[in-house]
């Protein structure tokens, strides 16, 4: 090829090249505006801001109590007679609980009957007796020797009586304890012996002797530790909404009974007692139970998801979808509650972003996802 051919052939080959390197580096436009939307447009999750009651609750934990509960048994020893009770068994105050046999002791109360009733004819006889002295000591028929003697025989047979008295006092107090009554209604938990065994009233290394365990079942009671902050809210009379998990689809209401005037020892807490009637029995000692007290209730507020409010040095503010954009709002947060978040600003049915929103642009194209 010539010079002059090679000349005429550049301006070809450099437009070719040209227009082969343009193709290949600049994209091709969306064909409008919409489509642009739809290639940035952010997915996002909304709810509705709602207009209801918002209450803010305190949740403690605790376990189940009986609001009454003791260990029971004879203050006697003996072979047990009788055990009417068994696990389980629902008992009425004064209902009896166990006997143990008194036919000993019963043997022993009817001699000290017998020498009771001889003490006081022998008393009456000591009672004439001195009356009698006493007169003839008058007409001064017999001598001072005989009254002081009457006299002293009289003292005798009193205090004969009195110790006769006195020691059928203590057998039938015995026989008296050989009874084990209900000092309550409640429902029996526990007995340690069968009927036949042989019960002593000596303690153990367990502690105190039991025969009878008795636990009232209704209502039952919660105990609860309650931070220092946290104090001044509660009252003696609010109310309590309790669940558990052994239960899910049940809740009780109880109230608050008892703050303690006095921090736990080593803790900034104190005890709060919250009663629960439980008249079916189905809350059972030994249950983990929840409370949650309701501190405050408003009513009519615009509720919106906690994690809706976004805090920004500017103030706070929430993203809301209108149309098919984002738009931010200013908003003044309120309370916290068990339900959402009250703010004001934000009008009823707004379509909130809840999912999507951190470092979303106000006016950025949304795409709604469920």
């Amino acid at each position: 090829m010539n010079a002059s051919r090679l000349l005429l052939a550049l301006p070809v080959l450099a437009a070719l090249l040209a227009s082969g390197c343009s193709s290949g580096t600049t994209p091709t436009p969306p064909a409008n505006a919409a489509a642009a939307d739809d290639v940035y447009a952010v997915p996002v999750r909304i709810v509705a801001a709602e207009t209801g009651a918002l209450t803010r609750s305190l949740r403690l934990g605790g376990t189940a109590q009986a609001s009454r509960s003791a260990r029971l048994a004879p203050t006697g020893q003996g072979t047990i007679r009788a055990l009417p009770v068994k696990l389980g068994m629902d008992v009425q105050r004064g209902d009896l609980l166990a006997e143990l046999d008194t036919s000993t002791l019963r043997l022993q109360l009817d001699q000290a009957a017998k020498t009771a009733d001889l003490a006081r004819l022998q008393l009456r006889d000591a009672d004439a007796e001195v009356i009698r002295a006493r007169r003839l000591a008058e007409a001064q028929a017999i001598p001072t020797q005989s009254l002081d003697q009457a006299e002293s025989a009289h003292r005798m047979a009193q205090a004969q009586l009195a110790q006769a008295d006195a020691s059928l006092a203590v057998l039938n107090d015995q026989v008296g304890k050989a009874r084990l009554t209900a000092p309550f209604a409640g429902t029996v938990t526990g007995v340690g012996l069968e009927e036949g065994e042989f019960f002593s009233g000596m303690a153990g290394l367990a502690g105190p002797p039991m025969l009878v365990e008795l636990k009232a079942l209704d209502p039952i009671q919660l105990d609860v530790h309650v931070p220092d902050v946290d104090l001044a809210r509660l009252d003696v009379g609010m109310d309590a909404v309790v669940t558990t998990s052994a239960l899910p689809e049940r809740e009780w209401s109880g109230r608050v009974d008892l703050i303690n005037a006095a921090a736990d020892m080593g803790a900034r807490t104190f005890l709060v007692r919250i009663v629960i009637p439980n008249p079916d029995r189905a809350l059972k000692p030994g249950l983990f139970l929840e409370a949650r007290l309701v501190l405050e209730r408003l009513e009519d507020v615009v509720i919106i998801p906690n994690k809706a409010v976004t805090n920004a040095d500017e103030g706070d503010f929430v993203m809301v979808v209108d149309g098919e954009r984002a738009k931010k709002v200013a908003v003044t947060p309120g309370v916290r509650g068990d339900q959402g978040r009250q703010v004001d600003g934000l009008e009823p049915g707004a379509r909130v972003v809840v999912e999507g929103h951190f470092g979303l642009p106000d006016g950025n194209p949304v795409k709604v996802v469920e």
